[in-house]
């Protein structure tokens, strides 16, 4: 048996919670290209309350991925397109989060995505039409206007999800899709919006079916201006909708400007902008501390508008308005540094910025490395949440790692493969860094004696059918199981097991879909390479328990299902079956 324990190398990265403030995102780049970039990529998916939230659907160009219980994803050394990255956040219950970005090649990066609830709480009926109010904005259906998604007539009673962002609505930054705003005009030219509002909406039948406008048909959309904005906005405005598969604004229509709304006609539903158009320009720096080292996971504005995260070394780069002052800063737990004063860029100008320094007044340094239970540096994933709530989230690579926090009382929880263990410490308010020392990712020694047997179809590991007999670590409570493989340059294959949302302690069978809470994935190493083997929520993945897993007994699970697996490597994803995984465990 073996006697020491070395979590799975899953490399999950973490970040800053989130980047709001009231205006828009600012803007990362141009048009996709056929150029491409190598990066990582981090990320981590949020509610409207700031929680994380498990088991979202991730895709980045062919990628897919699946959110943990913190709510975080990882692509690692992928290939993406060189100026613009589109990326999206998708879950039942939740509208489509989208976003962009510029990745900064052979570097972390970072993404924060927010998903709002979606309910269809209005309806009117298919056949009649009929007004519906969408969140201060509103939606007027003409009668006999609706389709099902093959284009034959409906007239029964349609349910209507809408959302109104509004630019005073604190949450717009988070949720607008496409977040740099980057827009296609009517004459197919690369422009940069300013938003007056925008309106989301989503059609179903009573029997859950997606439906559509009609062809030929149209629907009259109305949205407030906000107050901030009324006595600067045009008399009429183009009209923009978001393009889901391309991830830009494509001009289409205008809207007029009637007392204090803004109205037009669309001729189809998902997302709809009131937008002026401008020209773009380019910006790039670096966020430092006082000792000219590069800052990670920080917010950057420019003009209030936030959305661009610095890298793994404090670098940031954005599109901004060209032929318009900016100013620049970082915001680092509500505290903003100085403004980095811009005059006007040319259009298409790109200009480097002096490094923007953050005083060490409101923050201090805090630094420290991970370890496993033979004292050797590993890569882990961290969260340290303060006394007040703020969090902040970082990965390392090499074990080690030196961010800014808030001084006080602070707990951190870091996760090695799937160990996680959380300590709290102290942030000095006196000194300018705290050394926290090394952080220890060792389970204990209850060992159980355990057998795994798993088929896939296909199967990129290259065997088809995979058995591991010896575990070092077992935890078994009502809410999750967690089992733990131990290797080194002598154990391949090994795995781990982590399972959630269920009753160990009772037999039963589960659905992942039943439960949003419930999560199922193994962490794999075969022929020296590691995967990440999640089961897919909506698709039937199943889990059975045959025994109670009380002290002393033996305990069976079986899965079997629709899985993703990622090679941890490389980023590849695959979509394929579980054909079967069964595991006996005995709790010591």
């Amino acid at each position: 048996m073996r006697n020491s324990i070395v979590g799975l190398t899953v490399l999950f990265t973490l970040f800053l919670t989130s980047c709001h403030k009231d205006e828009n995102n600012l803007p990362l780049t141009g048009a996709s290209s056929g150029d491409q970039v190598r990066f990582s990529l981090a990320g981590m998916v949020l509610d409207e309350n700031g929680q994380p939230v498990a088991n979202a659907r991730i895709v980045l160009e062919n990628h897919i991925q699946y959110t943990d219980l913190s709510g975080m994803f990882v692509f690692q050394h992928i290939l993406a397109s060189k100026k613009r990255v589109y990326i999206t956040a998708g879950k039942n219950g939740y509208w489509t989060a989208m976003k962009a970005f510029v990745a900064n090649k052979e570097r972390v990066n970072y993404c924060s995505m927010t998903l709002a609830v979606k309910t269809f709480p209005y309806s009117f009926s298919g056949a009649l039409g009929g007004s519906v109010p969408a969140d201060g904005a509103s939606i007027n259906f003409p009668a006999n206007a609706v389709v099902n998604a093959d284009g034959t007539p409906y007239t029964g009673n349609v349910l209507v999800a809408s959302k109104f962002l509004s630019t005073g609505d604190p949450m717009m930054n988070a949720l607008m899709p496409g977040n740099d705003l980057f827009a296609e005009d009517q004459n197919g030219e690369e422009k940069i919006l300013i938003t007056y509002g925008m309106l989301g909406v989503e059609l179903k039948g009573s029997s859950g079916e997606a439906l559509q406008l009609a062809s030929g048909k149209t629907a009259g959309i109305s949205m407030p201006i906000h107050a901030s904005q009324l006595a600067a906005a045009p008399a009429s405005i183009p009209l923009w909708h978001f393009d889901e598969e391309e991830g830009l604004w494509k001009e289409d229509g205008e809207a007029l400007k009637t007392g204090t709304s803004y109205e037009g006609e669309v001729s189809h539903f998902s997302w709809w902008n009131c937008d002026v158009p401008g020209d773009l320009g380019t910006v790039n720096g670096r966020v430092v501390d006082k000792n000219g080292k590069g800052i990670p996971n920080i917010c950057v504005y420019a003009n209030n508008r936030s959305g661009v995260y610095t890298d793994q070394d404090g670098y940031y780069i954005g599109r901004v308005p060209a032929q318009l002052p900016l100013d620049i800063y970082a915001e680092v737990f509500s505290w903003f540094s100085t403004p980095i004063h811009v005059t006007a860029l040319s259009v298409g100008e790109v200009r480097t910025l002096p490094d923007m320094v953050v005083n060490m007044a409101p923050v201090k340094m805090v630094k420290g490395r991970f370890i496993n239970c033979d004292s050797l540096a590993v890569p882990a994933r961290m969260v340290m949440t303060e006394a007040s709530g703020s969090r902040y989230y970082f990965f390392s690579a090499d074990g080690r790692y030196e961010f800014l926090f808030p001084c006080g009382s602070a707990t951190v929880k870091a996760t090695s493969g799937l160990i996680l263990v959380s300590q709290s410490y102290t942030v000095s308010c006196t000194q300018d860094s705290t050394d926290l020392g090394d952080f220890l990712l060792c389970n204990g020694s209850n060992v159980s004696a355990s057998l795994i047997t798993m088929q896939l179809s296909p199967n990129p590991t290259g065997f088809t059918q995979l058995s591991d007999s010896a575990f070092t670590y077992l935890s078994i409570n009502p809410g999750f199981l967690q089992v733990n493989d131990v290797y080194n340059s002598t154990y391949d294959p090994a795995m781990s097991l982590y399972l959630s949302g269920m009753n160990f302690n009772q037999t039963g069978s589960y659905l992942l879909s039943n439960n949003p809470m419930s999560f199922a994935a193994i962490s794999l190493k075969v022929n020296s390479k590691f995967y990440t083997i999640i089961g897919v929520p909506s698709s039937g993945f199943s889990i059975s328990i045959f025994t109670d897993g009380q002290a002393g007994s033996p305990m069976e699970v079986n899965m079997m299902g629709p899985v993703t697996i990622t090679d941890q490597e490389f980023g590849n994803v695959i979509n394929c079956n579980l054909n079967s995984f069964q595991a006996t465990f005995t709790r010591l």
